[in-house]
């Protein structure tokens, strides 16, 4: 039912020729039908008639509702519509976009039972439809792989961001369409979530997220999540209010997956689990067992399992893990100090200052190949584990450079900004607290392991 371009075999000439229009004209996307150039995306189109015609056991009509005669799965529905919109840029790109959609709709119609139709599908057409899902994904495989050796290499596009004047950057997310940038930064003393449109040149300050920290993305890109005030809290990118959603005292990193589940850290202190909480919000309730430094989750695509970086007094049981909804897996996967990012299969992380992608097998979570260097100068910050990266489900990767704080210096400086003079050499130091009397002052310092507190005698020089 799939045309391909018409099938032919090895031994036989093309069967195509320049401006002819061949193909099956019922599994035609509409710009081929006209004698426009059939690519991936016309195959796409094909796939969404097929999978339509499985379910409703009847062709496709041109504009009509793909919600007609479908079981009442919606996630399935809207892998139908978007294989068949008319705009081939509105579809997906992609055959393994198609069955990773596929994959997440079969988990939620395998964890919900639907009623019995009383007309239009039989239980015999929802049978079937169950029993070709395994054909389709095999279909889409197929695609994916047919398409593969004619793909043009993929073009790299590198530009750099640039931050307002006088500001401190904190953390940063891509939206997972690509479209969007949030930034926590501290802006001329004060510190907020910054938008940023990357089709356009400015980033605008959002009302109501004053003290943000550690901004993550609802899958579908219309909500940021962020960490303010002692509270978890969303916001619309349209605009409006915050939303308090729970009590977090310091939170350390949250993902937010396509059920509506948001999993977090609530403190990166060694005492903590990691804990979950609806979109909507409500009491959050651990999701591990055992009390540790957990930071920066991150979901897989499955959106039942995670990456996260844990940390305690054991360098042979600090790094990155794997954790799941159910807390079943709770696994090291990686012996990295970092909290990663995660998209298209790879984990991204900081190693000895350079980012560095390394493939995750999609069925075991375990590592698969060897890490690849992506760009070296990259170090974790201030925020100690926190690693400058981030990555867009369309392939959009951000980075910061830098970010390594061996080279802080504490010094004092008067009202209009002039050095006085160094306190110290220069060093990993952060958080200086000055004493009332100013005679000692108090500062960390991050360790491989932990964070310790240093108390100097500014008359002495001793610490």
């Amino acid at each position: 039912m799939l045309d391909f371009g018409l099938a032919k075999t090895p031994a036989e000439s093309a069967l195509t020729e320049a401006d002819a229009v061949m193909g099956t004209p019922a599994y035609m996307a509409p710009g081929q039908k006209e004698g426009g150039e059939a690519d991936t995306r016309a195959d796409i189109y094909a796939l969404g008639l097929v999978l339509f015609e499985i379910a409703s056991g009847r062709r496709y009509l041109p504009d009509e509702p793909v919600s007609a005669g479908e079981p009442p799965n919606p996630r399935f529905v809207h892998v139908v519509e978007r294989c068949l919109a008319t705009d081939p840029d509105a579809r997906w790109q992609a055959a393994s976009d198609v069955r990773q959609e596929l994959q997440w709709a079969m988990q939620w119609a395998s964890q919900w039972a639907p009623p019995a139709p009383a007309s239009g599908l039989s239980s015999r057409r929802l049978r079937l439809l169950a029993s070709s899902a395994a054909v389709i994904l095999a279909i889409a495989a197929l695609l994916a792989w047919f398409y593969l050796p004619s793909k043009p290499p993929a073009q790299v596009v590198r530009s750099t961001l640039a931050l307002p004047a006088n500001s401190n950057l904190h953390s940063f997310a891509l939206s997972p369409d690509g479209r969007y940038l949030a930034i926590s930064a501290q802006v001329n003393g004060k510190r907020q979530l910054w938008l940023r449109a990357l089709n356009a040149s400015d980033l605008q300050p959002m009302p109501s997220t004053d003290e943000a920290i550690y901004p993550f993305w609802s899958p579908d890109s219309l909500f940021i999540g962020f960490f303010a005030d002692g509270k978890l809290k969303k916001i619309a990118v349209a605009g409006g209010p915050a939303q308090s959603l729970c009590d977090v005292p310091y939170g350390r990193g949250g993902t937010w997956n396509r059920d509506g589940v948001i999993v977090f850290s609530p403190d990166g202190a060694y005492n903590h689990m990691l804990q979950r909480v609806p979109d909507t919000g409500g009491v959050p309730t651990d999701i591990t067992k055992i009390e540790g430094g957990y930071k920066h989750p991150v979901f897989l695509a499955d959106g039942r399992r995670f990456l996260y970086m844990f940390a305690v007094q054991s360098r042979e049981r600090t790094g990155i893990y794997l954790g799941s909804l159910d807390g079943k897996e709770n696994r090291r996967i990686l012996p990295d100090q970092s909290g990663p990012a995660f998209a298209s299969g790879f984990a991204f992380f900081v190693r000895d200052n350079t980012l560095v992608a390394q493939a995750i097998d999609g069925s075991s979570g375990q590592p698969k190949g060897g890490a690849i260097s992506l760009a070296a100068g990259v170090s974790k910050t201030q925020n100690i584990d926190y690693a400058p990266v981030t990555v867009s489900e369309t392939g959009l990767l951000l980075y910061q450079t830098g970010g390594e704080l061996a080279g802080s210096q504490l010094a004092w400086v008067d009202r209009s900004g002039k050095v006085l003079g160094n306190v110290g050499a220069p060093g990993r130091v952060t958080n200086p607290a000055l004493s009332p009397n100013e005679k000692s002052l108090t500062y960390t310092r991050p360790t491989a392991l932990s964070v310790d507190t240093w108390l100097r005698d500014l008359a002495r020089g001793s610490e």
